[in-house]
């Protein structure tokens, strides 16, 4: 038996099924497309897809089998809409967590299990502060500085916000305003929590030619908006 087999197997017995589901699994990443392994990728498609396929399929039928049905939150990233340049394979997994999501809600809304997911763009989690010192490990090591100066120049909040801040966000949606949300009014409402910076636009997808691998050149942009995906 596997390990998420396992977890339903216990959450089953000793509670009947779950009435929540919180997708919380993942790590960023740091690589290009041109070197990266297919190991590498295989294991984030895991991490953060698939993990969450198979949960759903292992505790979705407990919630169908109540009057009340359940709900399914999928912790993203703004990193799904916004991709940042030094982790392309976080950005594509993301972003397939997040369209995972949506198909998800699709076939279970009539179940009466609410399905959303959440883009969460700057916060201080220990990823932000492994990736900062590795990209300031050959420039003085500055990487507070260096996290100070990514929420100056992206957050209109001008800081990170905590995790604490994030989870009283998946609160939100949970208890608090479960009326209120379809099944995918979250993603087009409330998809992003990123402090302004989907306002902002944050374009780090190039570098120059001459720049050293791991430096940034970051670009605020105007966020162009889609309609029919907003």
């Amino acid at each position: 038996m596997g390990a998420i087999e396992q977890v339903v197997a216990e959450t089953e017995r000793e509670f009947g099924g779950a009435d929540i589901l919180i997708n919380n699994a993942g790590t960023g990443s740091n690589e290009t497309i041109m070197e990266a392994p297919d190991e590498k990728w295989q294991y984030y498609w895991d991490l953060h897809v698939m993990a969450a396929v198979r949960l759903a399929r292992g505790l979705v039928p407990s919630m169908r089998e109540t009057r009340w049905g359940g709900v399914i939150l999928h912790n993203a990233s703004i990193c799904a809409v916004q991709p940042l340049w030094y982790e392309p394979i976080y950005n594509v997994t993301k972003a397939a967590l997040m369209m995972f999501s949506k198909t998800l809600a699709n076939e279970v809304v009539k179940d009466n299990i609410r399905v959303n997911t959440i883009n969460p763009g700057l916060i201080l989690t220990p990823d932000w502060i492994k990736t900062a010192k590795q990209l300031t490990a050959d420039k003085g090591g500055d990487w507070q500085g260096y996290l100070d100066s990514v929420a100056h120049e992206h957050a209109p909040i001008d800081r990170f916000a905590s995790p604490e801040e994030l989870a009283n966000f998946f609160r939100f949606p949970l208890f608090e305003a479960r009326e209120l949300f379809g099944r995918i009014d979250l993603f087009r409402r409330w998809r992003n929590v990123e402090g302004g910076l989907s306002a902002v636009g944050l374009r780090i997808a190039t570098r120059p030619r001459h720049a050293r691998k791991g430096s940034i050149r970051a670009t605020p942009v105007a966020r162009e908006r889609n309609p029919t995906c907003a």
